[in-house]
Parts: structure tokens; sequence; C-alpha cells
């Protein structure tokens, strides 16, 4: 995909797709997670949250079940 089609297909602001553009995004950040849409992603940014070993168990409520599992199971 070219960045032109990339822009087109994400064009929100912020959109880690054209942050992290042919290459991959830091280990361990909620940017790994490529099921967080959009709104997911600015929502968890908004309330602090970018490291997955430093979320809480409250903050957890904000994923969806599939996104919690993963999330858990990279903090072990």
């Amino acid at each position: 995909m070219s960045f032109e089609q990339l822009q087109a297909n994400y064009p929100y602001e912020g959109s880690k797709y054209k942050k992290y553009f042919a290459s991959k995004p830091p280990k361990g950040t909620i940017e790994i997670m490529s099921s967080l849409s959009g709104d997911k992603y600015r929502k968890s940014r908004d309330v602090g949250i970018f490291d997955l070993s430093q979320i809480s168990s409250e903050q957890l409520e904000i994923f969806t079940p599939i996104q919690q599992f993963f999330i858990t199971r990279y903090q072990k």
C-alpha cells in the first residue's frame, strides 16, 4: 500500500498507521495493538495509557474482551 492510499484509508490525525508507516511501533506500547480503532486509540491516549505494562484493571474497561485478554497476557 502506498502512503497516499494509507492517508485515504486512515484520514484522521494521529493515526498510528501513518506514524509507523513502513516501520514497527515500539514494543510494549499500545501502538502494537493492531485491533485498536482510531477512536479507542485516541480515548486510551487521552486517559494517559501509553504502556501496556502499566494499564490498571479500571483502565482495562476501555478495551474489548479480546484486547483485555491480550493486555493481561502481555503483562505477565
